[in-house]
């Protein structure tokens, strides 16, 4: 499995708006090929940034959608809310887990 973390700052003025949008954006994402769900996190100190770290099945599926598809959302972003927000993004792999012992 490998998480790709979108994490956004969004000026308040839209943030309302800007989630409606992103909820159809996220539902795009999880339609595509190897996409298997999206989780969005709240950052507690700063209500208006969130964390949105997409689950896929693998790497292939990431590359593919970096190849055929994300340009052309990214710039449906922008060009809908220009200069609203701030982007960094990241991939993650499981390295180790551990759980709590019954």
């Amino acid at each position: 499995m490998v998480i790709y973390e979108v994490n956004l700052e969004i000026n308040p003025s839209i943030y309302n708006d800007f989630i409606i949008w992103h909820q159809a954006h996220m539902a795009e994402l999880i339609a595509l090929p190897g996409f298997e769900k999206a989780v969005v996190y709240k950052n507690h100190e700063e209500p208006t940034h969130l964390s949105v770290q997409y689950h896929l099945k693998n790497m292939d599926a990431l590359d593919h959608y970096s190849t055929h598809q994300a340009s052309k959302l990214r710039a449906e972003a922008e060009s809908k809310y220009p200069g609203q927000f701030k982007v960094s993004r990241r991939i993650l792999k499981k390295e180790l887990m551990m759980e709590a012992q019954i």
